[in-house]
C-alpha cells in the first residue's frame, strides 16, 4: 500500500492512489489520531474520502486540501485553478503558494435549499439548532457555558432531525473572530472541519452577526474563511507528515 499522512489543522488522513478499500479502512483504523481515508483519482480529478467508521463523507475542506499539496508534489497539479470531482458535485479549488502551501478552497452554498431552523430543550433550556448544506450537512448551534454537549447531540442524533450531519458548537469573539468545536459524523469530536466552519461561517453571516471575512479558531488550528461574489472561500494551508505504508 502505497500511503501517505497528511495534516491541515491536526485533522488526518492517509492519502493513496490504490484503492482496496476493505484492506485500507482495516489498516486504518489500527492508527491513531487519522481522521480517514482519501482516495486520489486522476482523469477527471477526483477525490473519494471515507470517515474511519468505514463511512463514505461527501466532502471534506481540510481533507481537500491535503488531496491538493498530495497532487502538488505528486506532480499532478501545478499552481492555479484546479476542479475536483467530489459526491458533494464539483468544488472550484485554487493552489496559490507552495513555500508555505497555501490554497483556496471555493463553495457555492444552494440558493434553493435554505437555512433550516429547529428549536429544542435540553435539561430546561432552549436551544435554536441551524440546518445548512454546504459541501456536507451541518448543524449549528450557540455554545453557553454550562451546556451539556453530549446531551445536546444525543437529542438531536435521536429527536430533532431524521438525518444527522456535523454538529458545530460556536462561540462569537466578534465580527471578524469565531471559535468552532464540531463533533463530525462517523469521526467523532475533531480537531477541525473546515467545511463545517464554512457551513457556520455562512449561517452567522446570513444572520448578520459576523463581518465577510473571519478568521476561524479550532481545537487543531485557525483558518480564514470569506463571503465574495456569492461564494464562501475557505483560505488555509496543508502539511506532509510523512510516507507510512
Amino acid at each position: 500500500m502505497d500511503a501517505y499522512l497528511y495534516s491541515a489543522c491536526n485533522n488526518t488522513f492517509v492519502i493513496t492512489e490504490f484503492l482496496n478499500l476493505k484492506t485500507h479502512l482495516a489498516q486504518i483504523v489500527k492508527l491513531k489520531h487519522i481522521d480517514g481515508l482519501i482516495i486520489y483519482k486522476n482523469n477527471p480529478l477526483q477525490m473519494q474520502i471515507y470517515n474511519r467508521d468505514g463511512s463514505e463523507a461527501t466532502m471534506c475542506g481540510n481533507g481537500l486540501r491535503c488531496f491538493l499539496l498530495y497532487g502538488y508534489q505528486k506532480g499532478y497539479l501545478s499552481k492555479g485553478y484546479n476542479e475536483v470531482k467530489t459526491k458533494a458535485g464539483i468544488i472550484k479549488t485554487e493552489i496559490i503558494n507552495d513555500n508555505p502551501f497555501m490554497c483556496k478552497i471555493y463553495l457555492k452554498p444552494k440558493k434553493d435549499v435554505p437555512i433550516k431552523k429547529d428549536v429544542f430543550f435540553v435539561d430546561g433550556e432552549m436551544l435554536i439548532l441551524y440546518t445548512v448544506f454546504v459541501g456536507t450537512l451541518s448543524h449549528v448551534l450557540f455554545y453557553k457555558d454550562g451546556l451539556d454537549k453530549e446531551k445536546v447531540i444525543k437529542r438531536i442524533q435521536t429527536k430533532v432531525i431524521k438525518e444527522v450531519g456535523n454538529i458545530s458548537f460556536v462561540k462569537i469573539n466578534s465580527r471578524e473572530e469565531i471559535e468552532i468545536l464540531t463533533y463530525e459524523r462517523g469521526v467523532g469530536y475533531t480537531a477541525s472541519c473546515s467545511t463545517s466552519n464554512c457551513a457556520t461561517f455562512f449561517v452567522l453571516y446570513t444572520l448578520n452577526l459576523i463581518s465577510n471575512k473571519v478568521k476561524v479558531i479550532n481545537k487543531g488550528g485557525e483558518m480564514t474563511i470569506q463571503y465574495y461574489n456569492d461564494e464562501i472561500i475557505l483560505l488555509s494551508g496543508a502539511s506532509l507528515c510523512e510516507k507510512i505504508l
